[in-house]
């Protein structure tokens, strides 16, 4: 296919390229291959889900939902200063240097 690519002229592509948006524009999308048609299968969905939204909003919350969300409340866990200096600030001291220097 590359080789193909590369013997047509600049003249050639553009008459494709015209003659593959003319389809589009008439609806002649048969010649579109799988991997293709797998595109426009995700896409169809996604505004079908899209559309769903728009029309009849968002679902309300359940008391499920709200419970399995509480669990997440309050467990994060305090940065260890000394182990990971990627998510502390190391312009302050330490806690163990704090320590060491008697403060």
């Amino acid at each position: 296919m590359l080789e193909q690519r590369e013997k047509l002229t600049q003249d050639e592509r553009l008459a494709n390229i015209r003659a593959m948006c003319l389809a589009v524009e008439n609806g002649d999308v048969s010649k579109v291959n799988a991997e293709g048609q797998k595109l426009v299968d995700e896409l169809k969905q996604e505004k079908a889900a899209e559309d769903f939204v728009v029309k009849h909003g968002l679902l309300d919350a359940r008391k499920e939902d709200v419970e399995d969300e509480t669990d997440f409340l309050e467990t994060e866990k305090k940065d260890d200063f000394d182990v990971d200096e990627s998510i502390t600030n190391m312009e302050i001291i330490s806690p163990l240097m704090r320590e060491v220097k008697g403060g």
